[in-house]
């Protein structure tokens, strides 16, 4: 909702009327071969757009085009769903001269919020999936398709064709991907997924193969699951050997960090919340290296004392990682002063604005500090500049 929020505020920004993003849609059904689907792809967009407030059509495309999620837990994507489906319930007008009172249907979004295991990918032999042969790469078009028509479905009967469709195009798929050199295995676990089982959660996940994207993230943001290793039965654990951050008795979020990563494409950003002591323990080591060392840090905010989540104490902040390296760089480190008399309205208005050193102090860090066996900040030497309150 945060990401959809911050797009829509741009948008009115750049295109207040929705002029060039009206065009831009229309621009992009116009290339559909099929001509029923074609104009009648156009006649909801004119629709969206004339008939109702003017961020419902941007947020009704970038639902569709921009926004993706997954979460291990289905209630976990289905409340992503809901909270969509109200996002854009408020922005329709309502007209009681027409059916329905002018509302329109609801997009299907199983295939923009998935549950999946994010920490486990699919083995795939060298080569991407649309380079194996020109007939896969013909089935994933096609499926492509079916989930962009599927989206704006609106009756039973056409939902439950386009996801008969969808299902036979996946087993097709995975009888290929066999001939072309995959395990039976690996193939038969893609074939079988299923989107459109609300209750199922996938233990694998996969970009390409879930949202057909094959060149990573811009952004990805999240907060990931804070659970010790120790914690976590032999056999799944042993499915995390290959992070290079599971040093020692790892955290779980730790993994999420680095995964996070693989997941942007490059020069994506990621940006998670969550706990701050892997910069100084031991288990830490691991992605400390894999920070500094094929990373950029933008920004990190140690919230110090300050509880964030009712009910649990953690000690988090905010981590800012560009996917890209850089062998001479600085960041800003901002830590909060342990100040028990902050309310809630001042947290939040100090994070839009986090410069605001009633609260914190900053200091800009530069990168060789990070090779060190802890990174300590607020005893390194003041190393460009700094400002405290």
């Amino acid at each position: 909702m945060g990401i959809l929020h911050k797009l829509v505020h741009i948008l009115d920004k750049l295109d207040p009327k929705n002029k060039l993003w009206k065009e831009k849609q229309i621009q992009k059904a116009s290339v559909i071969d099929d001509a029923a689907i074609r104009d009648q792809l156009i006649e909801d967009i004119e629709t969206a757009f004339n008939n109702n407030e003017l961020n419902y059509g941007r947020k009704l495309y970038l639902i569709e085009n921009c926004i993706y999620g997954v979460d291990i837990q289905p209630i976990a994507s289905q409340i992503s769903k809901l909270r969509c489906f109200i996002s854009l319930i408020v922005d329709q007008r309502v007209d009681n001269t027409k059916d329905n009172f002018g509302v329109r249907p609801l997009p299907n979004l199983e295939t923009k919020f998935v549950a999946a295991n994010t920490l486990i990918g699919i083995e795939k032999p060298k080569g991407q999936l649309y380079l194996i042969n020109d007939e896969v790469n013909r089935l994933e078009n096609q499926l492509k398709d079916v989930r962009h028509r599927l989206f704006s479905a609106k009756t039973p009967a056409t939902k439950r064709k386009l996801r008969e469709d969808d299902k036979t195009l996946r087993e097709k798929m995975g009888d290929l991907l066999v001939d072309c050199g995959w395990e039976n295995k690996t193939a038969r676990q893609l074939a079988s997924w299923d989107p459109y089982d609300q209750n199922a959660s996938s233990p694998f996940f996969d970009p390409e193969w879930m949202f057909g994207l094959t060149h990573g993230f811009d952004v990805v943001i999240g907060n990931p699951p804070y659970l010790e290793s120790k914690k976590l039965p032999l056999e799944i654990k042993s499915n995390y050997a290959h992070y290079q951050s599971a040093t020692g008795k790892f955290d779980l979020y730790v993994l999420f960090v680095e995964k996070g990563l693989v997941l942007t494409k490059k020069a994506g950003i990621l940006s998670y919340i969550n706990p701050t002591t892997f910069m100084n323990k031991g288990f830490g080591l691991g992605l400390r290296k894999l920070l500094s060392q094929n990373y950029k840090i933008k920004r990190i905010i140690n919230f110090g004392d300050i509880q964030v989540f009712e009910n649990a104490t953690n000690y988090t902040g905010i981590f800012e990682v560009l996917n890209s390296s850089c062998d001479d760089y600085s960041f800003n480190y901002i830590k909060y002063s342990s100040k028990s008399s902050i309310d809630v309205k001042d947290f939040n208005d100090s994070l839009c604005l986090p410069n605001n050193f009633d609260f914190c102090d900053s200091v800009f860090v530069d990168k060789n500090p990070l090779n060190q066996t802890s990174w300590n900040f607020r005893n390194i030497a003041r190393c460009k500049s700094i400002a405290t309150k």
